[in-house]
């Protein structure tokens, strides 16, 4: 799991593994990688700041890995900040 939180102009980012910090955190110029901009989500995104959670599924946690973007995007819209 990699978090990135927006905070004062700048991108500090750390790494993790089954909860344990696997880096120290780090100040970066720009994000790792591009969170995707899913329907309704996008334009919350871009003017949000704060924590960026992206992560990968443990084999060993979770031995069948099935994602169902419209239940992901109707939950995560469902808690958007108004």
């Amino acid at each position: 799991m990699v978090v990135e939180v927006h905070r004062d102009g700048k991108i500090f980012s750390q790494s993790y593994e089954r909860g344990k910090p696997t880096s120290a955190v780090r100040t970066i110029t720009k994000p790792a990688a591009a969170i995707p901009a899913v329907g309704a989500l996008a334009a919350v995104r871009q003017r949000s700041p704060g924590p960026s959670p992206r992560f990968a599924p443990d084999e060993e946690m979770f031995p069948v890995i099935e994602w169902d973007t419209t239940i992901i995007t109707q939950w995560l819209c469902a808690r958007r900040p108004i």
